[in-house]
C-alpha cells in the first residue's frame, strides 16, 4: 500500500507542475521574493546597493559603463562594457577600480565577476582576479569563466592593488 500512496503523490505532483516559456515579470519577481525571504531568514543581510557608473561622450553617448550589485558582503560586477573607440586608454581600471573602492566602501571584502573566452578573461586576470569555475562549450566552442577577487585596504584606507 505504501507504494501505491507514494506513486500516486509523485503523479499528483507531477500533474500539478506548470510549464511556463518567456513568464511575465510579476511571476518571476513573486518566485524570487520567496526564495530572498528565505535567504534573509538563514543569512543577516545588510541590504543590497547596486552601483552604476557611466561615462558619456560630448553629445551625451554612452562609450563606457559599469553595473554592479553588492550583496552579502561581496560586489558583484555583472556589467562591465567600454565602446571599441575608447578601448586600451584606461577607462574600463577606472572603473573598475572605483567600483572596488565603492564596494570597500560599503563593507564588502571580495568581488566576483563571470565572463566568456571571447570577452575581457585577461583583462581582469591582469586587475588580480581569478578563475574559480569554468563552463565549457557555453556557448559553442567557448567558456564562460567565473572569477573573484579579495578586495583589500591599505592601513590608510585606500585599495590595494
Amino acid at each position: 500500500m505504501f507504494k501505491t500512496s507514494a506513486l500516486f503523490f509523485s503523479l499528483m505532483i507531477e500533474d500539478e507542475i506548470k510549464l511556463t516559456v518567456d513568464p511575465d515579470e510579476h511571476a518571476v519577481a513573486s518566485l524570487g521574493s520567496r526564495l530572498f525571504a528565505y535567504n534573509r531568514s538563514q543569512v543577516v543581510q545588510t541590504g543590497p546597493s547596486n552601483v552604476l557608473l557611466s561615462v558619456n561622450d560630448e553629445v551625451g553617448e554612452l562609450v563606457a559603463g559599469l553595473f554592479g550589485r553588492v550583496s552579502y558582503s561581496w560586489l558583484f560586477i555583472e556589467f562591465l562594457w567600454i565602446a571599441e573607440t575608447e578601448r586600451r586608454r584606461g577607462l574600463g581600471s577606472r572603473m573598475l577600480r572605483r567600483a572596488e573602492e565603492f564596494a570597500l566602501e560599503r563593507g564588502c571584502h571580495s568581488a566576483w565577476l563571470d565572463t566568456f573566452s571571447f570577452q575581457a578573461r585577461g583583462f581582469y586576470e591582469k586587475h588580480g582576479y581569478t578563475v574559480f569555475g569554468e563552463l565549457p562549450n557555453y556557448p559553442d566552442e567557448h567558456s564562460r569563466y567565473f572569477l573573484s577577487k579579495k578586495l583589500a585596504q591599505s592601513p590608510l584606507g585606500t585599495l590595494k592593488s
